[in-house]
């Protein structure tokens, strides 16, 4: 039995690489040792500016939910001395005597007037005396506003007598 040679006729156009299987290797190799998806198809991986996107959606839900935090706190604390809603400076002017010495009784009278003015109810107020009424002059008084204890700082801004109140 004679075996022929059989000839068998070559491709006329020489073969290319298959889409999505990526550069040829070295020889002997007959393509990547993974396969590769195309973009959007189950198996890919998301493109990193997806990845952007969560972060950032993550990022601002966190600062979303600090913000509410932030503002259900203020809202539990309740409402300040004054009634108002708001302890925020009260401006006022107490009458001073020659020589710019104060008494405790007279200051304690003038916040507690305008706290009352403000919409607040003061019931005790206690203040020290005050050496020297002049602007940069602080003081702090005492006492009950709506039923609860609070410091007035008093900060003096003239020998005159002007002064603004803080709660706190």
């Amino acid at each position: 039995m004679s075996h022929a040679q059989q000839s068998y006729p070559l491709p006329s156009a020489p073969l290319s690489p298959q889409p999505g299987w990526g550069s040829p290797g070295p020889p002997g190799q007959f393509g990547p040792a993974y396969p590769m998806h195309p973009p959007g198809s189950p198996g890919s991986s998301p493109p990193t500016g997806s990845r952007l996107l969560v972060a950032s959606l993550v990022i601002a839900l966190v600062a979303l939910l600090g913000v509410l935090a932030v503002v259900g706190w203020l809202v539990a604390v309740g409402p300040s001395p004054s009634g108002s809603g708001s302890a925020g400076p009260l401006t006022g002017s107490v009458a001073v005597p020659a020589g710019g010495r104060l008494s405790g009784d007279d200051l304690a009278s003038s916040v507690r007037q305008r706290i009352q003015a403000d919409g607040g109810s003061p019931s005790r107020m206690t203040c020290p005396d005050t050496t020297a009424v002049a602007q940069n002059v602080t003081t702090v008084c005492h006492g009950v506003i709506d039923d609860e204890d609070w410091a007035v700082l008093v900060f003096f801004e003239s020998t005159a007598g002007a002064y603004t109140a803080l709660p706190v």
